[in-house]
């Protein structure tokens, strides 16, 4: 089984997560053992059934094409992630 994806860069996407939807929710899952992370984020509304969510799935071939925090960053805003995940909906969008 591969070692667990690092966790500065789990932490690098929930950065930035937490700047393009300021007051959401955010929680992050392991998926299919250290293969993949899911994030999730919940925007905020008045009835929590019908908030806002989006769904960010990262695979550990995306996350290893960066050694450091500033060029995972530079990936997540030239990508423009937090737009995507609001065009995306209910999807998921993949980072391959």
């Amino acid at each position: 089984m591969p070692a667990a994806i690092e966790p500065w860069k789990v932490q690098e996407v929930r950065r930035y997560l937490a700047e393009a939807f300021p007051g959401a929710r955010l929680d992050d899952y392991p998926r299919g053992g250290a293969t993949s992370h899911l994030f999730v984020v919940r925007e905020p509304g008045p009835d929590p059934r019908r908030q806002p969510r989006h769904h960010l799935l990262v695979t550990r071939q995306f996350f290893d094409r960066f050694a450091d925090s500033s060029s995972l960053r530079d990936a997540l805003e030239c990508g423009d992630i937090g737009r995507a995940l609001v065009r995306a909906g209910d999807r998921t969008v993949d980072l391959y």
